[in-house]
């Protein structure tokens, strides 16, 4: 059993909580959407983002390693101890926590505090439901599509030459 720690009502602070979302499901983790969304706040003020926080912090003077260079990817995972993970995941959470106000303030001075709660952070929450559910394809219209796709483009490419 869960405890209710996700859905107090107070509010939450996270960067990618699409992510978030996915994993918690996978645990059947709860989460009330008291919660705003650094990498989402980011993305509309046009900021260098990407899905590690790393490289946004940095930009601000947090020494915040490279996940892919300290972790190693998806295919290569590198074995760290228990002190440069927890190392690298409070340093995370001190920038998220430095920075919460910071970014929405920003927002509502260039007048998106209306497109970031009404359309950007509900879709995140459309988007992981779709990530989590999945859709069926079918397979065969997909290849039957590849195979007219390559027709055309040899096509195209002899109206070329």
């Amino acid at each position: 059993e869960n405890s209710n720690i996700f859905n107090d009502n107070n509010k939450k602070y996270t960067y990618d909580l699409k992510k978030v979302l996915v994993v918690f499901d996978k645990y059947n983790v709860k989460i009330d959407k008291n919660i705003d969304d650094l990498m989402i706040e980011t993305y509309l003020l046009n900021k260098n983002i990407k899905t590690d926080i790393s490289y946004l912090a940095n930009q601000y003077r947090y020494d915040i390693p490279f996940y892919d260079k300290e972790f190693g990817s998806e295919i290569t995972i590198k074995e760290k101890d228990i002190d440069t993970v927890s190392t690298a995941s409070c340093k995370k959470a001190r920038f998220i926590y430095d920075m919460r106000f910071h970014f929405y303030e920003e927002l509502i001075k260039e007048e998106m505090k209306h497109l970031y709660l009404d359309m950007e952070l509900p879709l995140v929450y459309v988007l992981s439901d779709m990530e989590i559910t999945g859709f069926k394809i079918d397979k065969e219209y997909l290849l039957n599509m590849k195979d007219e796709f390559n027709e055309k483009i040899k096509s195209l490419e002899e109206e070329e030459e």
